[in-house]
């Protein structure tokens, strides 16, 4: 306990070393069609830094989507590459990994164990929450996922079900929101 409380209270001044797990959220998602896993089609980023809220904002620039720091715990390099093996079959590219069910139960664990995350990003994990709710809904309604979300509207729209323009949780939603 003594051991978690001093990681816990470094963290924010970056003394410490921390695994975290930044989940990328796309606008193109179509949402999880496996009611187990909440987070299929999503993928994370575990990796290692004194710094996450720096490495984040590093990462957004050349990530496509919302990032979101969903889960941290106390480690370093030996901790980051137990993690790396024992997730290998998800791994993806470099340190991003597919969620799996056994992936996505990891970082809820590891989120409830830990219980350190800035409060903006307790917002985000709470917006996505509410948008996965959301298209699992229409999903239901609509009888399945549809071809394409939030498509260029410079490009042709071919689809056999249907096109899903998401006007509430998309960057298009926040950049018409803030004009």
């Amino acid at each position: 306990m003594e051991e978690w409380q001093t990681w816990a209270n470094s963290v924010s001044s970056g003394k410490v070393s921390s695994i975290y797990y930044i989940l990328q959220a796309p606008d193109t998602w179509a949402g999880s069609s496996d009611k187990n896993n909440p987070y299929s089609g999503l993928y994370v980023k575990i990796g290692r830094s004194n710094n996450v809220l720096k490495r984040l904002s590093n990462l957004q620039t050349g990530t496509f989507g919302q990032l979101i720091l969903h889960a941290l715990e106390p480690g370093g390099s030996e901790k980051e590459n137990y993690l790396h093996e024992k997730f290998s079959n998800e791994r993806r590219q470099g340190e991003w990994f597919i969620c799996t069910k056994e992936l996505t139960k990891h970082i809820f664990t590891t989120w409830f164990r830990n219980k350190v995350l800035p409060p903006e990003h307790q917002m985000k994990l709470m917006q996505l929450a509410e948008r996965i709710g959301v298209y699992s809904h229409i999903h239901s309604l609509m009888g399945g996922k549809p071809d394409l979300v939030n498509p260029s509207i410079s490009e042709p729209w071919e689809c056999e079900k249907y096109v899903f323009v998401d006007l509430v949780y998309s960057s298009l939603a926040k950049q018409v929101n803030n004009k």
